[in-house]
Protein backbone atom coordinates (compact mmCIF):
# COMPACT_ATOMS: atom_id res chain seq x y z
CA UNK A 1 0.00 0.00 0.00
CA UNK A 2 1.44 3.64 -0.77
CA UNK A 3 2.67 5.74 2.31
CA UNK A 4 0.01 8.60 1.26
CA UNK A 5 -2.95 5.26 1.18
CA UNK A 6 -1.38 4.50 4.86
CA UNK A 7 -1.25 7.96 6.24
CA UNK A 8 -5.24 8.87 5.16
CA UNK A 9 -6.39 5.34 6.22
CA UNK A 10 -4.02 6.22 9.66
CA UNK A 11 -5.73 9.81 10.20
CA UNK A 12 -9.46 8.66 9.46
CA UNK A 13 -9.23 5.21 11.90
CA UNK A 14 -7.81 8.32 14.65
CA UNK A 15 -10.50 10.77 13.34
CA UNK A 16 -13.06 7.70 14.09
CA UNK A 17 -11.90 6.29 17.28
CA UNK A 18 -11.93 9.87 18.78
CA UNK A 19 -15.03 10.90 18.11
CA UNK A 20 -15.92 7.43 19.62
CA UNK A 21 -14.49 8.40 22.66
CA UNK A 22 -15.73 11.88 23.09
CA UNK A 23 -19.53 11.10 22.20
CA UNK A 24 -21.88 11.34 25.05
CA UNK A 25 -25.33 9.84 25.04
CA UNK A 26 -28.25 10.87 26.44
CA UNK A 27 -31.72 8.76 27.00
CA UNK A 28 -34.45 10.96 29.06
CA UNK A 29 -36.27 8.03 31.78
CA UNK A 30 -38.99 8.28 33.96
CA UNK A 31 -38.96 8.26 37.34
CA UNK A 32 -39.30 4.61 37.85
CA UNK A 33 -36.68 3.94 35.31
CA UNK A 34 -34.38 5.85 37.65
CA UNK A 35 -32.17 3.09 39.79
CA UNK A 36 -33.13 3.02 43.40
CA UNK A 37 -29.69 4.64 44.83
CA UNK A 38 -29.36 7.79 42.25
CA UNK A 39 -32.91 8.38 43.27
CA UNK A 40 -32.29 8.42 46.84
CA UNK A 41 -29.64 10.99 46.42
CA UNK A 42 -31.77 13.47 43.75
CA UNK A 43 -34.29 13.16 46.51
CA UNK A 44 -32.00 14.56 48.98
CA UNK A 45 -30.41 16.63 47.00
CA UNK A 46 -34.13 18.23 45.56
CA UNK A 47 -34.84 18.81 49.53
CA UNK A 48 -38.38 18.32 49.01
CA UNK A 49 -38.84 20.00 45.64
CA UNK A 50 -40.44 18.27 42.90
CA UNK A 51 -38.14 16.40 40.71
CA UNK A 52 -37.88 16.46 36.62
CA UNK A 53 -36.63 15.59 33.43
CA UNK A 54 -34.66 12.31 34.42
CA UNK A 55 -31.97 11.58 31.95
CA UNK A 56 -29.01 8.92 31.69
CA UNK A 57 -26.03 10.10 29.82
CA UNK A 58 -22.94 8.42 29.10
CA UNK A 59 -19.87 10.84 29.80
CA UNK A 60 -16.25 10.07 28.47
CA UNK A 61 -17.48 6.02 29.09
CA UNK A 62 -19.27 6.89 32.50
CA UNK A 63 -23.24 6.76 33.24
CA UNK A 64 -24.51 9.14 35.04
CA UNK A 65 -28.60 10.49 35.83
CA UNK A 66 -29.53 13.76 35.85
CA UNK A 67 -33.01 15.89 36.78
CA UNK A 68 -33.57 19.07 37.77
CA UNK A 69 -35.77 21.25 40.11
CA UNK A 70 -37.09 24.71 39.57
CA UNK A 71 -34.58 27.35 40.10
CA UNK A 72 -34.75 30.52 42.58
CA UNK A 73 -34.96 33.21 39.87
CA UNK A 74 -37.26 32.97 37.34
CA UNK A 75 -36.21 30.90 33.90
CA UNK A 76 -33.87 29.15 35.43
CA UNK A 77 -33.92 25.24 36.60
CA UNK A 78 -31.34 23.22 38.92
CA UNK A 79 -29.53 20.64 37.51
CA UNK A 80 -28.19 17.59 39.98
CA UNK A 81 -25.44 14.52 38.30
CA UNK A 82 -25.10 11.96 40.11
CA UNK A 83 -23.26 9.14 39.56
CA UNK A 84 -24.09 5.00 39.13
CA UNK A 85 -23.18 4.51 42.46
CA UNK A 86 -25.55 7.70 43.73
CA UNK A 87 -22.76 9.40 44.35
CA UNK A 88 -24.15 13.63 44.05
CA UNK A 89 -21.17 14.45 41.18
CA UNK A 90 -22.22 18.12 40.07
CA UNK A 91 -24.99 20.37 41.72
CA UNK A 92 -25.50 23.58 38.96
CA UNK A 93 -28.01 26.54 37.68
CA UNK A 94 -28.99 26.46 33.82
CA UNK A 95 -31.50 28.67 32.61
CA UNK A 96 -34.47 26.74 31.39
CA UNK A 97 -33.24 26.23 27.54
CA UNK A 98 -29.91 24.73 28.94
CA UNK A 99 -27.53 27.21 29.16
CA UNK A 100 -25.59 27.65 32.58
CA UNK A 101 -26.32 29.93 34.66
CA UNK A 102 -23.21 30.07 36.15
CA UNK A 103 -23.08 31.58 39.29
CA UNK A 104 -24.43 28.30 41.36
CA UNK A 105 -22.40 25.63 39.51
CA UNK A 106 -21.12 23.50 42.57
CA UNK A 107 -18.77 20.02 41.80
CA UNK A 108 -19.00 17.82 44.53
CA UNK A 109 -16.36 16.15 46.19
CA UNK A 110 -13.96 18.75 44.44
CA UNK A 111 -13.49 17.65 41.43
CA UNK A 112 -12.00 20.08 38.86
CA UNK A 113 -13.52 21.64 35.86
CA UNK A 114 -12.19 21.62 32.55
CA UNK A 115 -10.00 24.68 33.08
CA UNK A 116 -8.26 22.47 36.02
CA UNK A 117 -10.19 24.81 38.39
CA UNK A 118 -12.05 23.80 41.81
Amino acid sequence: MPIAHRIITTVALGALLAQCAWSEEEEKLKAEQVPAVVKATLDKAAGGAALGEFERETKHGKTVYTAEIPGTEKGTVIEFTVGEDGTLLKTETEKEDGEKGGKEEKEEKGEKDEKGEH
